[in-house]
């Protein structure tokens, strides 16, 4: 299987923060893929079992949710009619029509973009329960120097977003396990300095930010993807690109991604001779 879709997950450049955006198609990022009937049938168990855990809202995000559920007319049968549920219900009940995560931000006070509703069935070790409502700015005060870094150029491009106007981009971290959930309630293994590189997995969020038609809100949509590293080591043009990001991320960021232990094993295995 090629992976060449990774590649822009890796410039050739130091670690660092950046928003890497291109334009996309938000219809076609929710489009049902091959994987559609395991995918789903797995968010509506975490759905069933503990909604409280992967649904949130606020209050005044219905125009938002309307709007969301316009959008998806014809991508998944019944997302697009009306509804009599509640608000936290009728966000259950698409995110178990959905593969892609998603989330819904509305400006507050200030202007500043706040967290007002979502569905979050596969985390990657956070917990929607405790970002529901919060602006922007305190959800990614948790990620060491990204807010110095971009976080007014987030603002400004979320405030100047067109109505209509989708755009891609993507995040990446290394898990010891493939599970799509990794809700911190579940207890995923964390990665030590004995865990063995080759049992890892790439872990590439893929992203879409969408400005809602008729209203302020900016739809957030994740889709998650998982890569053995042992096919990532296959690929040399990521296995450089992963080696360098990170030789060269700081220590912080490593430890916020887990992989401050197990750094020194990831770039032995994925050193080459063409990277010496």
């Amino acid at each position: 299987m090629s992976h060449a879709h990774l590649h822009e997950l890796f410039p050739a450049a130091d670690f660092g923060f950046s928003m890497k955006l291109r334009p996309g198609d938000v219809r076609q990022f929710f489009e049902p893929s091959p994987d559609q009937a395991a995918v789903l049938a797995e968010r509506r168990r975490w759905l069933n079992e503990s909604p409280e855990r992967y649904v949130a809202a606020t209050s005044g995000a219905e125009r938002e949710i309307a709007q969301f559920r316009r959008l998806l007319d014809g991508l998944a049968e019944g997302a697009a009619s009306d509804s009599t549920d509640g608000l936290v219900d009728e966000i259950a009940r698409l995110g178990g029509m959905l593969e892609p995560d998603f989330l819904l931000l509305t400006p507050g006070q200030g202007g500043r973009f706040h967290l007002r509703a979502g569905c979050v069935c596969f985390p990657s070790g956070w917990a929607l329960a405790e970002k529901i409502g919060q602006p922007m700015e305190e959800i990614h005060g948790i990620v060491p120097g990204l807010n110095p870094a971009i976080g007014e150029r987030i603002h400004q491009f979320l405030s100047r977003l067109k109505p209509g106007a989708a755009w891609l981009r993507s995040n990446w971290g290394i898990s010891s396990s493939p599970e799509r959930n990794q809700h911190p309630g579940r207890a995923i293994n964390r990665m030590s300095a004995g865990t063995s590189p080759a049992a890892t997995w790439l872990r590439v969020e893929h992203q879409v930010l969408h400005r809602l038609d008729d209203c302020d809100g900016v739809l957030f949509g994740i889709r998650l993807e998982n890569v053995p590293l042992a096919a990532v080591r296959q690929d040399r043009s990521l296995r450089a690109g992963l080696h360098r990001s990170l030789a060269t991320m700081p220590d912080d960021m490593a430890v916020y991604k887990n992989l401050q232990q197990i750094r020194p094993a990831l770039l032995k295995y994925l050193e080459s001779s063409d990277l010496r």
